[in-house]
């Protein structure tokens, strides 16, 4: 008869407390949705999204949809005539 061991998971994926490390609940599609809405719609959309997550880019889980947040609220911000995806490309290139 032979002993089974249970399986243990690598102390790579282990916190300091000792349990399995979690990544927080995200979901890629509804931050593209947001964005996408504030792209179409940025007059609209932009100061409900701002006021909503308090300018913060932190609720996005993505990097890249963090940094094109942050880029949507500083050319809020700074009072620009239109948002438009050729002022995002450059801003994006510089």
């Amino acid at each position: 008869m032979t002993t089974s061991t249970p399986a243990v998971s690598s102390p790579a994926r282990r916190n300091t407390t000792n349990l399995p490390v979690r990544e927080p609940p995200c979901s890629l599609e509804a931050e593209q949705s947001v964005l996408g809405c504030n792209l179409l719609a940025p007059r609209e959309c932009l100061p409900l999204c701002i006021a909503k997550l308090r300018g913060s880019s932190e609720p996005f889980y993505d990097a890249r949809h963090q940094a094109l947040y942050e880029l949507l609220v500083s050319i809020h911000d700074e009072k620009t005539d239109a948002i438009d995806l050729l002022l995002i490309k450059q801003r994006l290139k510089d």
